[in-house]
């Protein structure tokens, strides 16, 4: 336990950031920079993926026309095929904003760097704060990996006579070599598909949690100005060209951060709206299935780690994104604590500026439609709630 933890809380700050490291696992795994630039393998290989995932959309989409008759089965299908869009439509999109995503990882290079030159005060600061990060990384490959041998577990123990995931193809399964074949390309589907989810939602809910520990470190530039300055025995006020400047570029530093959390936000939008919907009807259909499956406990634990998934990944972004709009408020704090007593009166109504802004939160609101907070969280889990006792109504 002390090795694991320590692999999770490294005691010394590493010197390549914990999104760089994210971001390269995910590129080598799923993704590439520029798809006109990678060498003809990769590009193969990526795209040879993608048809074989929406080759096995077919069987699961041709089962459910064949299930309609049981509320139980049509669930399931409903649920891998929610499941199955959600992983192509994530895998697309991150290919889509690739290049502009490795601005955005060196962008966060050079602050990495930057701050872990300030001195040991900050480098501590950047392993406090990326502590949740790991803590739900590490989360989600428990998850997605209990998930992949729950379910490859239990199709080695049955009798042979069901798959993975149900499915009909246009062959027959029923043979050694049939049930072989679909065995093997299900468990590639479930084991592919959960380790591209898991990448990527860890990569993208670090890029939200590393803006929340910039304006943490800003924070704390903030809180040095002016740190050491007596204060005046003869009543005139301190005007100093170093410390306005330090304000100046402060101010600009904070403008510039908030740019860059907008342009994080605009380009994760899409990504965020299919994965709230996606996760909403994955929690509903799980929820209510889960309600009839009496005493089955094998259905019971198949819905329940639906469930378990669909809610962690919304709980991650929510969670990061209540964080972040939490952080942006401390700046404000931050230059309240500064030596700011001492300062002349120009000095100290550009901090007070600076403060006004501070206290607006920096909200990420997809679309316009919904803010990634706590709130947000409750508010879904208890509509899918609503939703699943309407569905429980109508079919009694």
């Amino acid at each position: 336990m002390e090795k694991l933890w320590r692999k999770i809380n490294p005691p010394e700050l590493p010197d390549k950031m914990f999104l760089r490291q994210n971001f390269d696992q995910l590129r080598f795994f799923n993704i590439y920079r520029g798809a006109s630039k990678a060498p003809f393998g990769q590009q193969f290989r990526f795209y040879a993926l993608e048809v074989f995932l929406a080759l096995q959309f077919f069987p699961i989409a041709y089962d459910l026309t064949t299930v309609l008759d049981d509320i139980a089965l049509i669930g399931d299908d409903l649920c891998v095929l929610t499941g199955v869009v959600m992983v192509l439509m994530k895998r697309w999109h991150c290919r889509s904003i690739v290049d502009q995503l490795d601005d955005c990882v060196q962008k966060f290079d050079e602050y990495y760097a930057h701050y872990r030159s300030r001195g040991a005060e900050f480098a501590e600061a950047i392993r406090r704060e990326t502590l949740p990060d790991r803590i739900l990384a590490f989360m989600s490959h428990v998850l997605g990996g209990a998930m992949c041998v729950f379910f490859v577990m239990r199709e080695l123990l049955s009798d042979g006579e069901s798959h993975i995931l149900r499915a009909k193809f246009p062959f027959n399964t029923d043979t050694t070599v049939g049930h072989m074949v679909v065995f093997a390309s299900q468990a590639f589907l479930l084991c592919h598909s959960v380790v591209s989810t898991v990448l990527i939602e860890d990569f993208s809910t670090e890029l939200l949690s590393q803006l929340s520990v910039l304006f943490v470190l800003l924070r704390m530039e903030f809180e040095q100005v002016a740190k050491g300055y007596p204060l005046p025995r003869d009543q005139l006020l301190h005007y100093d060209e170093a410390i306005a400047a330090r304000i100046k570029q402060l101010i600009v530093q904070h403008q510039k951060l908030l740019s860059f959390a907008d342009r994080v936000k605009e380009l994760y939008e899409t990504n965020i709206m299919g994965q709230f919907v996606a996760s909403s009807i994955i929690i509903c259909m799980t929820a209510f299935e889960v309600m009839f499956a009496k005493g089955q406990m094998i259905l019971i634990c198949r819905f329940g780690a639906y469930m378990a998934i669909s809610f962690h990944q919304i709980f991650a972004w929510c969670f990061f994104g209540d964080r972040m709009t939490h952080m942006s408020t401390s700046i404000h704090e931050g230059i309240f604590a500064c030596n700011w007593i001492g300062l002349d009166n120009g000095l100290k109504k550009d901090l007070g500026f600076a403060m006004m802004r501070a206290q607006q939160p920096y909200v990420i609101n997809v679309y316009g439609m919904f803010p990634l907070t706590f709130a947000m969280f409750i508010a879904i889990s208890s509509r899918a709630y609503s939703v699943m006792t309407l569905m429980q109504s109508m079919i009694e």
